[in-house]
Parts: C-alpha cells; sequence; structure tokens
C-alpha cells in the first residue's frame, strides 16, 4: 500500500497524499479537507449531495463558512437543474442531445459552455461582450493542464459531472473520482463491474463511468452479430429506393448506434450525447464504405470492357445487377 494513502474498514480512501476525506453511510463524500480549506457536503431526502459549505480553518482550529452552495434536482437523477450560491441562482441549460450548454443567472447573465467531444467543457464564453471567456484544458484522465484553474464543469462538464472546489475530485454519481490518479476513491458498489474495486476505464478517451457503478461492456460475438445484422437488413430494405452513399450511411449509422446502445445501456454509461456520437461515426464509415463499392463497380466494369472477353463482360453485368 502507498504510505501516502490510507482507507477505512470498507475499502474507502480517507487519506489521499494532503487531502482528507470522511463518508456518509451511502459512500458518498461527506467532508474533503486540503489544508486549511474543507467541503462539507449534506444530503437531501433522497440521498443525493444537496448543500456543499466551504469552510476555512483559523489559527484557533475552529472552522467557519465561508460560502454555501445548494443542488435542487428536477427528477430522481443526480444531476442538478438549478443552484443557489450565496443567494445567487443559477440555472442548467441543456441542448437537444441533453448535454450541458449554458449556464444562466436570475439577473440574465449567460455562460456558453462549449465542450469538445469527449465531453469536456473547454471553453466557458460569456455572453456578455465586456467579460472575458475563461478556457481550460485537461488529459485524458481529467487532470488541469496549462495553469486551468477549477470550475465547476470542466472535465466531464458536459455530462453534468462536476468537479470539487478543493482538490479537484470528480464527483461522478456514486463515487469520487480522482482525476491524478485515474481511480475512485471508494470501492465499486456493483460488486464484480470490474476487475478492479477502484478501477476507471482503462481507455478514457473512448469509455466513461458517468455514475461510478459500471464499465461499458464490451461487444463480443453476439453484439458484433447483432449489429451487423441490423446494418445488413437496413441497406438491403434501402438499396432499391436509394444509391449505395446513402444506405451505406443509414445502415452504418444504425449499426453505430445499435452497438452503442448494447455497450453502454442498462447503467454502463449510457448518454444521448454518446448515442449521437456513435451514430454519426457509423454513419460516416457507412458512407465511405458505399462510395468505396461504387467506386470499385464503376471502375471494375471498365477494366473487364476493356481488356476482358465477352463472357467477363457478361459475368460483371450480372454482378452489376445482383448490386442493384
Amino acid at each position: 500500500m502507498n504510505s501516502g494513502y490510507a482507507y477505512d474498514a470498507f475499502g474507502r480512501t480517507t487519506t489521499a497524499g494532503t487531502r482528507g476525506l470522511t463518508y456518509f453511510t451511502n459512500d458518498l463524500v461527506r467532508t474533503e479537507t486540503v489544508g486549511t480549506d474543507r467541503g462539507t457536503w449534506a444530503l437531501d431526502a433522497a440521498g443525493r449531495l444537496a448543500v456543499r459549505s466551504a469552510q476555512t480553518q483559523a489559527t484557533d482550529g475552529t472552522w467557519s463558512t465561508t460560502g454555501t452552495t445548494t443542488n435542487h434536482y428536477g427528477d430522481d437523477s443526480d444531476r442538478s437543474v438549478w443552484t443557489s450560491t450565496d443567494g445567487t441562482v443559477g440555472r442548467s441549460v441543456q441542448d437537444l442531445s441533453g448535454s450541458l450548454a449554458a449556464q444562466t443567472t436570475a439577473s440574465g447573465g449567460t455562460v456558453l459552455q462549449l465542450a469538445d467531444i469527449h465531453g469536456d467543457v473547454i471553453v466557458q464564453q460569456p455572453l456578455d461582450t465586456g467579460v472575458a471567456s475563461t478556457v481550460q484544458h485537461y488529459d485524458e484522465y481529467g487532470q488541469q493542464l496549462d495553469a486551468t484553474t477549477a470550475a465547476t464543469y470542466g472535465y466531464l462538464g458536459a455530462y453534468a459531472r462536476t468537479t470539487s472546489g478543493v482538490s479537484g475530485l470528480g464527483y461522478l454519481g456514486a463515487r469520487a473520482y480522482d482525476p491524478a490518479l485515474g481511480r475512485f476513491l471508494q470501492t465499486d458498489p456493483v460488486y464484480g463491474a470490474n476487475a478492479n474495486s477502484y478501477v476507471y476505464p482503462g481507455d478514457p478517451v473512448g469509455s466513461y463511468d458517468l455514475d461510478g457503478r459500471k464499465k461499458a461492456r464490451s461487444c463480443g460475438f453476439v453484439c458484433s452479430l447483432f449489429t451487423t445484422a441490423i446494418g445488413a437488413l437496413v441497406g438491403a430494405v434501402c438499396a432499391p429506393f436509394a444509391g449505395p452513399i446513402v444506405c451505406g450511411a443509414v445502415g452504418g449509422g444504425i449499426t453505430g448506434f445499435a452497438r452503442y446502445w448494447w455497450t453502454h445501456h442498462g447503467g454502463h454509461g449510457y448518454t444521448i450525447r454518446g448515442a449521437i456520437k456513435a451514430t454519426l461515426i457509423g454513419a460516416a464509415i457507412g458512407g465511405f464504405g458505399g462510395a468505396a463499392g461504387k467506386l470499385i463497380k464503376s471502375l471494375g466494369g471498365r477494366v473487364f470492357r476493356g481488356w476482358g472477353d465477352r463472357q467477363a463482360i457478361k459475368d460483371w453485368d450480372k454482378f452489376k445487377k445482383a448490386l442493384g
């Protein structure tokens, strides 16, 4: 065991370097302390992180509260709809895919939350032209780069995953995530869901664990057979009505979505944003394949007609007819 880390009887990390942690009975973080700074949480009736108090320690050892943020939820998820920070109201605005698009205030201020394809908020762009934008950079595991300062929504911010202002911990559903380690600080509440109780996906670029419970499933033989069959069936139905590029894009898009759904649904990190991304990538690959097939069909006919005998030409014409 690393000498800089300590765990309680339930496998929860209580000391991580200079960071001290305590927990609620449901394993959510209760306090996070670094030096003379501390963040203290209170839960709502549904057991979610509801009220966060920022505190500082005086020289006599007493703690005083310097700020309070209250999360308000609109459904049974852990995604807050609006917050109140020391009396200032802020609301989270979603786009059509369900991703975080902007933060607004009661006075009308709006700050766009611009994310990259991974879902990290990399630019906070105020609509007020008199206020400068904020640029944020993260590595694949969520560590802040290039003097990036702590922000509520940063790494995976498009999915409304928040970041601690005390030491940069990520709050991913049921567990706290340390980007410096690339690991969770509590054991996985789903027994046997991962090879290691603290592990984060080994491919942090292509995989997510947004709720801290399960990893995405692998697409094995049955999954590959299922998704390929769907794509082939769609391509066959499409063929009489459209060209190979369109049919390839449609079939590829549906195959991409089916594959993503298979590996991520049922608590394995499924998101609307991820589904759209998988569909678009599948459509692009399918469309490219259709274009390549069309080109081969065209060039092949020219070669046969220029150099082949009459039987080869007949065979090629039959092949073209079969392709539609």
